[in-house]
């Protein structure tokens, strides 16, 4: 957590003048700063443990807790890494991006969804 706090404290200067809604520009420094680390530890050298071949999935967004009865809770998904590693080949996994196939399904069985479209290889 202090790691956490160390690396949001570096970006308040963006949290207090880049938003009108500090609240939210928070929540999205936030989701970086894990993201970013998240993904340091997913390029650690893991592949020698699927010998076989094996398949990782990191799903990240931001949790979105609605204070009123009626309304429920949300989740924001903005990143959903497939990671696959291939037995016959040395080096990093490959990685795909699956956010935009998830936001084009949402889109087709939810009319009205309006995606977030950052995408998760962009941090």
């Amino acid at each position: 957590m202090d790691y956490i706090k160390r690396e949001v404290y570096k970006r308040l200067s963006t949290i207090s003048t880049s938003s009108a809604d500090p609240m939210a520009s928070l929540a999205h420094v936030m989701y970086d700063v894990v993201h970013s680390f998240l993904k340091r530890i997913v390029s650690m050298d893991w592949t020698h443990d699927f010998k076989s071949g094996g398949k990782m999935v990191l799903l990240g967004g931001i949790q979105i807790n609605v204070d009123h009865k009626d309304w429920p809770d949300y989740f924001l998904p903005l990143c959903l890494d497939l990671y696959e590693v291939n037995p016959h080949a040395h080096g990093s996994p490959k990685i795909s991006d699956l956010l935009p196939q998830l936001n084009q399904n949402l889109v087709q069985k939810m009319p009205g969804f309006q995606p977030y479209l950052k995408s998760s290889t962009s941090s």
